[in-house]
């Protein structure tokens, strides 16, 4: 007994194997239990729904940020994304994904109807430029709705397919022809970026389902067909596809400007065309001039993202699409649906811009909130208090949007005088210095006063402290170049006309306003050369405007 105590008290407490023993093996083996543990700590650290929420919240309050930062929102807006987080916050606790996916492709319909009204003529189209836009201001928009309504329907089909409810089959039929039925009329409003939204949600449903039975001769085959695809809409609308190029290459410059917390937003509508003046200015034998334009949208939501938030936006973003891919995932029952409409919603953001049109953006505040909510768990009352909350909130701000679109009627009456020419200087002068707030809440609004201002003045000092603030563009500047021609600061209008004629090297407007200032101004030699110009231009399109201004160059160009 006494022996065995010693012997087990002279035991060490690691014991090692003497045959073939090396520290090169213990090492090894100290290491491998680490990694196990590692990995076995990294499982339990998952993004959880709960997560979810917190990225969202996240991703508000820096959004929240930035507006603050940023000056003047309009009660409107306001509105808009109160209503939105209402909807992400119904659809989280709530809404039944049945429900949501019923009124979408309900939407959907609705809209295709519509769509083949306008095409035989039987309904007006919201812009006459179009022949087909639904209830949208243009194709593009229409048509990513409708792609996301066909992903809707194909979901609810596959839901009565799987639970096997009553009246299945005739559900899932209907559900398969309403999905054609708008599939095709996406398909006559002839836009590339929701054809391929759509195809990029039915690939990632059918990985979801087949992802075991998928090989590299599959991803190959895919990858491949993707690729012949993507060149062909290209090559369909090359002018289109480079225009969408030039508005990436110059929108890396914002990004670079400032990256890490952007430009603020609603800051690319400001901003976007001084930097296209400047990329021109010094590449003025670019390829991408016969494409250049006004641009609003940068058609890629995650460059505008970028752009105006930086990449901590960007990053956040990220991190709340990544999270509702990874929640949807884990969702038996709708988890290959709800990630078909998210992918279909991503790849439409890559190519347009949803993120400018309300009903798109409701789209995706749902299915972020579908992909969060814990199916067969009971819902906290907390959630239940805050969504009453947030009611609340929203039904205030409809009650102050309302009121704002009472002045913006205003707004827009006083518009009217100035474009009927009814208006006097010191009527307009009045109005604007009185309303300069609510003007500056709406932008075009106020672009449109300032330079109706601008055109019954000829005194620049009269406005000049209004022209800070007015959005850049080619006719805005050639507009103001105007006022300080005839107020005879030729310099000054003189700069106003390049940095137009730069935005967009194609438009005659800035081109003819040299021309005709050299011309008063008594500079033959100059107002010769910007002659030429005017009718060796390449114009888009020949208008009355650019015939006139073609024809008054030529009476100056002719030999005398």
């Amino acid at each position: 007994m006494k022996m065995e105590r010693q012997q087990s008290a002279s035991t060490p407490l690691i014991q090692i194997p003497t045959t073939g023993w090396r520290l090169k093996d213990v090492q090894q083996q100290g290491s491998t239990t680490m990694r196990r543990r590692l990995l076995r700590g990294l499982r339990r650290v998952h993004l959880q729904r709960r997560n979810s929420g917190m990225i969202v919240l996240l991703y508000c309050l820096y959004a929240v940020c930035h507006l603050l930062v940023g000056g003047a929102v309009s009660p409107e807006f306001s509105f808009k994304c109160g209503a939105l987080l209402l909807v992400y916050m119904a659809c989280r606790v709530v809404v039944p994904p049945t429900v949501f996916l019923c009124l979408v492709a309900a939407g959907g319909i609705y809209e295709a109807a519509l769509g083949v009204l306008q095409i035989v003529g039987a309904a007006e189209t919201a812009s006459p430029l179009f022949g087909i836009t639904g209830s949208f201001f243009n194709p593009g928009p229409y048509a990513g709705f409708l792609a996301m309504s066909v992903l809707c329907a194909l979901s609810l089909g596959r839901i009565c397919l799987r639970q096997k409810i009553k009246g299945w089959r005739a559900i899932f039929a209907v559900c398969v022809l309403s999905a054609a039925f708008m599939a095709a009329v996406m398909i006559v409003a002839n836009s590339r970026a929701s054809i391929l939204a759509l195809g990029g949600g039915v690939l990632w449903y059918l990985w979801y389902r087949f992802k075991d039975m998928i090989n590299w001769k599959h991803t190959l085959i895919a990858g491949v067909t993707l690729s012949v695809v993507i060149v062909c809409l290209y090559l369909y609308r090359k002018d289109s596809a480079n225009g969408r190029l030039l508005v990436w290459r110059v929108s890396a410059d914002m990004v670079f400007d400032a990256p890490l917390f952007g430009h603020g937003i609603g800051s690319f509508d400001k901003e976007y065309m001084i930097y296209q003046g400047e990329y021109f200015g010094e590449n003025p034998d670019s390829g991408y001039v016969q494409v250049a334009g006004y641009t609003k949208f940068p058609y890629n939501e995650f460059i505008h993202i970028a752009a105006e938030q930086g990449v901590m936006g960007l990053v956040l973003l990220i991190l709340v699409i990544c999270t509702a891919l990874y929640n949807a995932s884990k969702t038996s029952d709708y988890g290959a649906c709800l990630g078909s409409i998210i992918v279909g919603w991503i790849v439409f953001a890559c190519f347009s811009y949803p993120a400018e049109v309300f009903v798109l953006k409701g789209v995706f505040a749902g299915v972020l909130g579908l992909s969060g909510r814990r199916y067969g768990e009971k819902i906290a009352g907390m959630q239940y208090v805050f969504l009453g909350i947030m009611s609340v909130v929203v039904v205030c701000l409809g009650i102050e949007a309302h009121k704002w679109k009472g002045e913006k009627m205003e707004m827009i009456k006083v518009m009217a005088m100035i474009d009927r020419k009814v208006i006097g200087k010191e009527a307009l002068a009045d109005y604007v210095k009185d309303n300069l707030d609510k003007l500056r809440r709406e932008q075009y609004v106020y672009d449109r006063c300032v330079l109706g201002l601008c055109a019954l003045s000829g005194d620049a000092d009269e406005v000049e402290g209004y022209l800070d603030y007015v959005s850049v563009s080619c006719l805005n500047y050639c507009a103001i170049g105007d006022l300080y021609r005839r107020d005879a600061q030729f310099d000054v209008a003189e700069d106003y006309y390049l940095r137009a004629h730069n935005m967009i090297p194609t438009m005659i407007t800035p081109v003819s306003a040299l021309f005709r200032m050299y011309r008063n101004k008594g500079d033959s030699t100059k107002a010769a050369v910007y002659a030429r110009k005017v009718l060796e231009l390449p114009v888009k399109i020949e208008n009355t405007k650019t015939i006139k201004a073609r024809r008054e160059a030529e009476k100056y160009a002719e030999p005398k």
